[in-house]
């Protein structure tokens, strides 16, 4: 079984002033191929196991998926996303997603509370 995981989190405040962009993301832990999938496997250590892409990650593991690193995208909570980081996440995930030849499916954590300066639901598009 070949699963693609990624995921996108960030709890927007729409009352925040300003906007999150790319170096906002980068000071949250952003990352993909290798280095996401080190991250999934270090996180999980260091909080049990509690965060989303961590308990993905194993979950898949354990039912012996092979996992391709689709990237991960992290903030702290705060103001509205620029659309361009978000439309540059999905570029690159729809990239990684073309490159496979047998892909059995996409496994996508989403924190759903996210809203960009174009789109109210990024998670929902």
């Amino acid at each position: 079984m070949k699963i693609i995981l990624s995921g996108f989190h960030q709890e927007v405040n729409s009352f925040s002033p300003g906007f999150n962009g790319e170096e906002q993301y980068a000071r949250g832990g952003s990352c993909y191929g290798d280095e996401m999938l080190e991250m999934s496997r270090t996180f999980g250590k260091q909080n049990s196991g509690k965060d989303a892409i961590s308990a993905h990650y194993r979950v898949l593991s354990e039912a012996g998926a092979e996992i391709i690193a689709g990237g991960y995208m992290q903030a702290q909570a705060g103001a509205i996303i620029e659309q361009p980081v978000l439309a540059g996440y999905i570029e690159k995930l729809v990239a990684i997603i073309k490159e496979q030849t047998e892909l059995d499916g996409v496994f996508l954590a989403l924190h759903g509370a996210a809203q960009t300066d174009e789109r109210d639901d990024p998670e929902g598009d």
